[in-house]
């Protein structure tokens, strides 16, 4: 693993990511988008980061990758520029909501298990994990107004959007995602 502390400046650690990046798009065909994904991430270990692209690159072949990603990219753009605190479960209201916590609970330790394990099975199933959500996830988008009045019951919604995006972004940048419209 190369890491900055092991002495190794910031810039050859950067410029490692961008020949990275290249030998993920052009000599082994991965998407750009999805490449640029997982070398964006802040993850330094070159091999690590490898895995995450094949599998990623994998993952995205599943016919709900698309409709996933367009889930969570309307959860970040509702996160910018908002303040959140600590999601508290006991105030959750709708029932989706809290179908969607529940989850996010339950999936949460399998996809961190995968996080530097080097290992292409696991981030797959860290993956196809996400995946389970989108009906969660579209169900909650569809079912509860995230901008209430009620200051403590958005704050506890973009909590819990900040959650999902934070499981997701554990693995890589999705914001880096191209969501093909058809």
């Amino acid at each position: 693993m190369l890491r900055p502390a092991e002495g190794l400046p910031r810039q050859v650690l950067d410029f490692v990511k961008q020949r990275l990046l290249w030998v993920l798009t052009e000599e082994e065909q991965t998407r750009n988008d999805l490449a640029l994904a997982v070398v964006s991430h802040e993850s330094d270990d070159i091999y690590d980061l490898v895995i995450r692209a094949h599998a990623l690159n994998e993952f995205s072949k599943d016919e709900q990758f698309d409709a996933l990603m367009t889930g969570l990219k309307r959860a970040s753009n509702i996160l910018k520029g908002e303040t959140w605190g600590k999601l508290n479960p006991g105030t959750l209201v709708e029932e989706q909501e809290t179908r969607l916590f529940d989850k996010i609970s339950e999936m949460e330790a399998g996809v961190y298990q995968s996080i530097g394990a080097s290992d292409y099975q696991l981030y797959l199933r860290a993956f196809r994990l996400m995946a389970g959500l989108r009906p969660f996830i579209d169900d909650f988008f569809d079912n509860v107004m995230v901008m209430v009045e009620d200051e403590a019951l958005r704050r506890n919604r973009l909590a819990l959007l900040a959650r999902l995006t934070k499981m997701f972004g554990s693995i890589a940048d999705f914001s880096r995602i191209v969501v093909e419209k058809k």
